[in-house]
């Protein structure tokens, strides 16, 4: 029996190694492990894309406390997109990114749903060797062409109306862990991403990239994942305490102002309604908040840094006070707010 156990495990063994180097077919994409470092406190896989929804929750995960403009506040909870997009110039396209879109579902949702009011172009820039969505027909991986052909399939498969072929996101292929991005300098009005910075160990390059090629009054939301479970002590800290980065910065020539956030679910509450989730939520919550990267580049800028009294670095005492996060969140922290703490424009 122990024979037959071994020659068991021998093939197993040969058969995972033999599709991991000899690819069945050119569909078939190898990742780059070093890409996905998970850390010491995975708990999970990343949930695919659920469209709209989860790429404007980026933005929803930001405190709206930091943002400078009244009109864009207000209508935070409803449509805070629409409301950015009036503060822009609209003689021109506006010109959208989405860094890691999948098969660019939420992207493509995303332009059928503003392209009513606003002229826009979207761009899905997507990390190569990031492997194909495997769904069932007619999906056919736009993660993976720049073919309109095949990404209308998508679009018919979802009902997304976007009635013309002038609106179909490109899809760019590349690196965004190297320096430089195929794109030009302040070329983007809008850049967001879900969940790819987790799967990116090069995150100086991904911001200093971010501020090249966002244009001047333009904004960008990174989603950098979150935390589980922290020390009390820590999550009541007040919002503006709780900030892990905010100032402007100044790389390679380019200036911005970035923010790097930690929002709760009750940071946007009334104080009647803050009453009432300590009444009902506090006793089983354990510390779980967003981590959004925020940058807004130009004259009208749109973030407010707070002012802390905290004399300790926040991101060194949010590292040392959260236990469980989501993939690379740790390192993501790490990483960026060392980064931008070395760029720092000190007037």
């Amino acid at each position: 029996m122990g024979e037959i156990e071994e020659l068991a495990m021998y093939l197993f063994s040969f058969f995972f190694t033999a599709l991991y180097v000899f690819p069945i077919s050119s569909d078939c994409y190898k990742v780059d492990s070093s890409k996905f470092w998970l850390g010491p406190n995975y708990r999970g896989t990343h949930s695919t894309s659920r469209g709209l929804g989860s790429l404007t929750g980026v933005l929803h995960s930001t405190p709206r406390q930091l943002f400078r403009d009244e009109e864009l506040r207000s209508p935070f909870t409803s449509d805070f997109v629409s409301a950015f997009f009036s503060t822009l110039d609209q003689s021109h396209a506006l010109e959208f990114l989405e860094l890691g879109c999948g098969e660019g579902r939420a992207l493509s949702q995303f332009i059928a749903k503003y392209s009513a009011n606003f002229e826009v172009r979207g761009t899905c820039f997507n990390l190569r060797g990031y492997k194909r969505v495997k769904r069932g027909q007619p999906i056919s991986g736009a993660v993976s062409f720049d073919s309109p052909a095949e990404i209308r399939k998508m679009l018919e498969h979802y009902h997304i109306g976007i009635v013309r072929d002038d609106l179909i996101p490109k899809v760019v292929l590349g690196d965004a862990s190297k320096f430089p991005w195929p794109f030009r300098d302040n070329m983007f009005s809008f850049m967001m991403s879900q969940a790819s910075l987790s799967k990116i160990s090069e995150l100086d390059v991904v911001v200093s990239e971010v501020v090249r090629t966002l244009q001047h009054g333009g904004l960008a939301a990174l989603g950098l994942g979150g935390t589980f479970e922290c020390a009390e002590r820590y999550w009541t800290l007040p919002l503006e305490q709780r900030q892990l980065f905010c100032d402007k910065v100044s790389i390679n020539g380019h200036v911005a102002t970035v923010a790097v956030t930690m929002k709760a679910p009750f940071d946007d509450l009334t104080t009647e309604e803050v009453v009432d989730w300590q009444r009902n939520k506090k006793k089983s919550y354990r510390g779980g908040m967003v981590t959004t990267v925020v940058v807004s580049k130009g004259q009208h800028n749109l973030l407010e840094c707070p002012k802390s009294e905290l004399k300790e670095n926040q991101a060194k005492l949010a590292l040392r006070s959260c236990r469980r996060y989501t993939p690379a969140w740790n390192r993501g922290v790490k990483v960026i707010t060392e980064f931008l703490d070395e760029h720092v424009l000190y007037s």
